[in-house]
């Protein structure tokens, strides 16, 4: 049985529990001992994290975005092993959060 689909009236209602969900993503990556060897700077790019998150790189956070129209930079010290992790917050919480402060 498939889905109906969520932007067809107000089916979208039947998704609300996925909007109030953080979700992880994690990937790991490796650079040759000659590329850190090189002297280069080295940033990570992002362009269009989806609005509220925290980017961590090895388990150090490297920045939090707030806006995804927002292009991040960072200038990063890498390692032979890499592990990338991008902590995704339910905006619908976020949301709430805020106006319960405002």
């Amino acid at each position: 049985m498939t889905s109906p689909n969520p932007y067809f009236r107000n089916n979208f209602l039947e998704y609300y529990y996925y909007e109030t969900k953080d979700v992880v993503y994690r990937t790991t990556f490796n650079v040759s001992k000659s590329f850190l060897a090189s002297g280069f700077k080295r940033y990570l790019r992002f362009q269009g994290l989806d609005t509220h998150c925290h980017v961590l790189l090895n388990g150090e956070k490297i920045f939090t975005s707030r806006n995804m129209y927002v292009e991040h930079r960072a200038l990063v010290d890498l390692k032979e092993n890499n592990e990338i992790r991008v902590e995704f917050n339910s905006s619908a919480n976020y949301d709430i959060e805020m106006a319960k402060a405002f």
